[in-house]
């Protein structure tokens, strides 16, 4: 993530110092555990006003703090799209991780003369053509999805996987796919002779995928998937087994 999307408190004590935090089952995600200022992360675990440490925990506007759960534009809250987060501003001032003021948001009136201008495509967040972010407050508003990239010999085995990783604070799935899937093969072809389900999980029909996702509604969580040739036949197997669940196809969020 980028350094200046996290919010800092101004600098007092802190604690003692708190073990390293982590996101249980989110290891490996888009969501970058770990990274500088990410909340959860052993960077950002017990340093002063990161979000769920303990020097931000019930401090006011701090996120998860009593004054920010539950409000409609908390960070990270569906819907908050768009909308200006509370907790992430302080005193009227954001700040990068290092102390350095930063602006809430730039535009063509802060580059140099004869850079750039009201027309430039480049545009703002939110707005067309989207170069800066499909929502208007972007990270500050709206957290993103976290997946970890899994795929295991069969479907009955990557289901459980998934589930699990649902079920430890994942919001999104990523799935990979065995090679003779990839590369459009069935997994009794000769070509597919010691290639079945060693890479990602062998997904050679409609049953296949339905057992992918048994159990895991598919209106609700969005599906990533990292296929090639055959993605057509992939994404009509995922429209019919979310069908099955009764989930029209205008429900499903996700790529392929």
């Amino acid at each position: 993530m980028i350094r200046g999307d996290m919010p800092v408190s101004p600098p007092h004590p802190s604690p003692s110092p708190s073990p390293p935090q982590s996101l249980p089952g989110s290891s490996g995600s888009s969501g970058s555990p770990g990274s500088p200022g990410a909340a959860g992360s052993p960077s950002a675990a017990g340093s002063p006003g990161a979000a769920g440490s303990p020097s931000a925990a019930g401090s006011p506007g701090a996120a998860g703090s009593p004054s920010a759960a539950g409000s409609p534009s908390a960070a990270g809250s569906p819907g908050a799209a768009g909308s200006r987060p509370e907790g992430n501003e302080q005193d009227g001032q954001w700040a990068t991780l290092s102390g350095e003021p930063l602006k809430e948001i730039y535009t063509h009136e802060d580059l140099p003369a004869g850079v750039g201008g009201a027309r430039d495509p480049i545009g703002r967040p939110g707005e067309y053509p989207f170069t800066r972010g499909v929502y208007g407050s972007m990270y500050r508003g709206r957290l993103w999805t976290m997946r970890q990239f899994a795929g295991f010999g069969t479907s009955e085995e990557t289901n459980a996987r998934f589930r699990y990783l649902l079920e430890h604070g994942q919001t999104g799935l990523s799935t990979a796919f065995d090679m003779p899937s990839l590369m459009g093969y069935d997994s009794d072809h000769a070509r597919a002779l010691g290639e079945v389900g060693r890479e990602g999980v062998a997904v050679d029909t409609v049953e296949d995928m339905a057992t992918l996702f048994e159990g895991i509604d598919l209106g609700e969580v969005s599906v990533s998937m990292t296929i090639n040739a055959p993605a057509a036949i992939m994404l009509a197997f995922f429209v019919v087994a979310a069908e099955r669940q009764g989930v029209p196809a205008e429900r499903l969020a996700g790529t392929i």
